[in-house]
């Protein structure tokens, strides 16, 4: 089955593997459905993708702290929508069924994750003639928000 949250997971694994160290919160306006991502979808890739176990060094699907740890830094973890979330950095923050999740709260609470960019190791290579051509490369941080399609009727009295 190819929705929303099997790509989203497939997005945030692919991206764990080929940007070391990155860094994904994954918030929902309930905690347990932002773990699907982990527990489902993810250990699903883990069990069914031999490449990607080699990848993976922890696999955490449980409520309290539920988190996917990659062998190159990476790490994804899912956190709740509150006031409580405070203090996390992160370079890619996804919020599943954001219209469920109050709009104070990702202004003021969940934007504050991605502070921090993520620095490549190239960024700090110096070359043979002394230079460092990338010094001032800086990586942006990503926000993405998943939906279902949400009906309501426009035109009732």
């Amino acid at each position: 089955m190819l929705g929303k949250s099997h790509l989203t997971a497939l997005y945030c694994v692919v991206r764990a593997i080929l940007y070391p160290g990155t860094h994904i919160v994954v918030v929902s306006g309930i905690k347990a459905q932002a773990l699907e991502i982990i527990s489902s979808k993810i250990a699903e890739f883990k069990l069914n993708c031999p490449n990607i176990d080699l990848e993976i060094s922890d696999l955490r699907p449980n409520l309290q702290d539920a988190r996917v740890d990659f062998h190159n830094g990476s790490w994804i973890k899912v956190v709740a929508a509150s006031d409580n979330a405070r203090g996390i950095r992160a370079h890619v923050l996804l919020v599943d069924e954001f219209r469920m999740v109050n709009e104070d709260t990702i202004r003021t609470v969940l934007r504050k994750f991605l502070t921090a960019s993520r620095r490549p190791g190239f960024v700090d290579k110096l070359l043979p003639d002394g230079t460092m051509p990338y010094a001032t490369y800086e990586e942006p941080n990503t926000e993405i928000y998943l939906s279902s399609s949400w009906l309501f009727n426009c035109c009732a009295s």
